[in-house]
């Protein structure tokens, strides 16, 4: 517990520092929520599960931060992290923050049905609640943008996450990799090059749709057909034109460059 109470003392937005040490800074930021570092928090505010305002999401967060602040300040000596004071802070920080989980679950289950990741519904859930977890710790209210935004990019890459991970664990069940390059045939040139291409889809799978990563494995190649296929013959299977072939496989490719370009909010 000590350990993650010295983690939480970092994660405040120290831009706020001189707000967060006003005298008033307690009454802007608690009060209003019924809270107080002089005292222990009320019997079932964290009972509750409903949806909250935008408004009441910002003063959640703000008041996250702030008592963060404050646990720094009480954190600085080992004495301080032991405190009295210093346990009631964690409690309050604990009570808000899974308030705001409570309140935004719905957010996990709208991107496990959405999203047309490989994995069973109930790993997704799991996953991204782990996600979900990770955006209410990181996340800051002055920045500008929504939570869910923010929350709902971190749950698809914990799906991605996931995905990965579980796939790379069925395929080592399935063979050994010196048996692969052994029986399969394929040149180690022309595995690296599958391998780097099915690495770079399965990294970016949240931004294709299930039709786009068919159609770039079938055309570029996968392990079990590494010659890949013509747009005919892929127009065949899916009774479309070889132009429109082209056109879906290149849109595909596009989003591959664009979900590269794209800053990432996480990294901050």
């Amino acid at each position: 517990m000590q350990n993650r109470m010295e983690i939480v003392c970092k994660r405040f937005n120290k831009e706020k520092e001189l707000l967060f040490a006003e005298k008033q800074a307690n009454h802007k930021y608690l009060s209003k929520l019924g809270l107080s570092t002089s005292k222990d928090p009320p019997c079932g505010f964290k009972e509750s599960t409903s949806r909250i305002s935008f408004a009441e999401e910002i003063a959640f967060f703000e008041a996250l931060h702030y008592i963060r602040y404050c646990m720094s300040c009480s954190g600085k000596t080992s004495k301080g992290l032991k405190s009295a004071r210093m346990i009631r802070l964690f409690k309050i920080h604990d009570i808000i923050r899974n308030r705001i989980i409570a309140a935004n679950l719905g957010l996990v289950h709208r991107a496990a049905a959405k999203t047309s990741i490989y994995l069973e519904y109930d790993s997704k859930i799991s996953a991204g609640c782990l996600g979900l977890v990770d955006a209410t710790e990181c996340y800051d209210p002055w920045k500008g943008f929504r939570f869910s935004t923010y929350a709902t990019i971190a749950i698809i890459r914990r799906f991605s996450r996931e995905a990965k991970i579980r796939s790379k664990i069925d395929i080592s069940e399935e063979i050994e990799p010196d048996s692969l390059l052994e029986n399969s045939g394929i040149d180690k040139n022309t595995l690296f090059y599958l391998d780097r291409l099915n690495k770079i889809i399965e990294d970016r799978a949240e931004d294709l749709t299930e039709d786009d990563i068919n159609i770039l494995q079938m055309r570029f190649g996968t392990k079990v057909n590494p010659d890949g296929m013509t747009l005919r013959q892929i127009a065949e299977i899916k009774n479309l034109s070889p132009e429109r072939i082209r056109q879906l496989q290149n849109l595909a490719l596009d989003k591959l460059r664009q979900a590269f370009s794209d800053t990432d909010i996480l990294k901050e």
